[in-house]
């Protein structure tokens, strides 16, 4: 379910409201709203927060691709900062699954899928028993009538699968469903802040893109960010301009480990803007496929 409480007044126009709800993460801030997701679980006590295809290049892991294997992140909804991170097992995995991973990933349809003892090209059975990475999802549960992935039922953290069962899928490259639909906010931690705050006007600069069913945030990369990108970006969240900007990896708004825990990554990259582009998403740009890590990402301060 997805529930969004929209600020109403000129005045509360970058006020945000936290909704807290019992065993739902907050997953996304965009633009106005909150977005707060839940995914339905068997195991009350862990939900599943994401998801990205891994597959390994001279033992490296890389992520991005849309052939590997799957490898979820849940956390318990007690306790946030505790989490697991491991893979999908094929037991209960049938072609339906495959299809609504694939769309959650961005991609309308799955080419093909298996598990990694038939196929170990993208990640090996060893070399996820190397890495210590068990299967957290035994049964992703998702029903004839589920139409989404956040409409399945995953059974969670019962580790009764072989490393050797864990399900690769590849997913149709050149279907990808992404759109960027703007920014949400540009958000910092100041000294003493246990969270990033949001609605100043300097910091990271937070967007999100939309498949049609989820949305998913992230930040933009440096290649070929340009001063009218960063105007359009300051616009965009109701400043006149941009003052500055530059890279996290020049200067860090948000220390890497709360990024890291809130799962956020580059999710745009070459937003090349001219002086033409009215708004933001008027600028070509390429989503959801880059080599971008979180150091590119790009920070703005806005003229007030």
């Amino acid at each position: 379910a997805v529930v969004s409480t929209q600020s109403t007044g000129t005045n509360n126009l970058r006020q945000k409201r936290i909704m807290l709800l019992k065993h739902c993460l907050v997953l996304a801030v965009l633009a106005d709203s909150f977005f707060v997701s839940c995914l339905p679980m068997q195991n009350p006590s862990w939900a599943l927060i994401s998801v990205d295809l891994y597959n390994t290049d001279n033992g490296v892991l890389n992520k991005g691709s849309a052939a590997g294997v799957p490898i979820v992140t849940a956390v318990r909804t007690d306790d946030h900062s505790k989490s697991a991170f491991g893979t999908i097992c094929d037991e209960h995995f049938d072609d339906h699954a495959g299809e609504l991973l694939c769309q959650h990933l961005g991609y309308k349809k799955l080419l093909s899928w298996g598990n990694v003892d038939g196929n170990g090209d993208y990640i090996s059975k060893s070399e996820l028993v190397t890495a210590g990475v068990s299967t957290v999802v035994n049964d992703p549960n998702c029903s004839a009538g589920s139409t989404s992935l956040m409409t399945c039922n995953p059974v969670l953290m019962d580790h009764v699968c072989d490393a050797g069962k864990s399900v690769w899928i590849e997913c149709d490259k050149s279907s990808s469903t992404w759109t960027f639909t703007g920014y949400g906010a540009l958000i910092k931690m100041d000294e003493g802040d246990t969270r990033p705050q949001i609605g100043g006007n300097e910091g990271l600069a937070l967007t999100y893109v939309f498949n049609g069913q989820n949305h998913l945030n992230g930040f933009i990369c440096d290649d070929g960010f340009n001063d009218r990108a960063a105007d359009l970006t300051c616009q965009e969240m109701g400043f006149k301009s941009a003052e500055s900007y530059g890279t996290h990896g020049e200067k860090a708004y948000v220390p890497d480990s709360v990024l890291q825990m809130m799962n956020l990554k580059v999710v745009i990259d070459y937003l090349k803007c001219e002086d033409t582009d009215l708004r933001v998403t008027d600028c070509s740009h390429r989503i959801m496929e880059n080599n971008c890590g979180l150091s590119d990402s790009i920070w703005v301060k806005c003229r007030k």
